[in-house]
């Protein structure tokens, strides 16, 4: 199975502050009422391909977030 969403790193703050939707075009509405394009990175599309809901889980919580970009403050 296979989950695609959209992420924008945050630039100032930590990691689990990155905003992440399932559409390019909401996580641009999101960037904007947050404060604008300076806070965080362009929207990246991020796919993750996965065998179980278990398999998702602990991608997701890993260290590296399944691999998500991420930006070192």
């Amino acid at each position: 199975m296979k989950v695609t969403y959209w992420v924008a790193v945050c630039r100032n703050d930590s990691c689990c502050y990155n905003i992440r939707t399932a559409t390019k075009k909401r996580c641009l509405e999101l960037i904007e009422s947050y404060g604008g394009s300076d806070e965080w990175d362009a929207p990246q599309k991020h796919t993750i391909n996965y065998k179980s809901g278990l398999d998702l889980v602990q991608y997701c919580l890993s260290e590296d977030r399944a691999g998500e970009p991420s930006r070192d403050i």
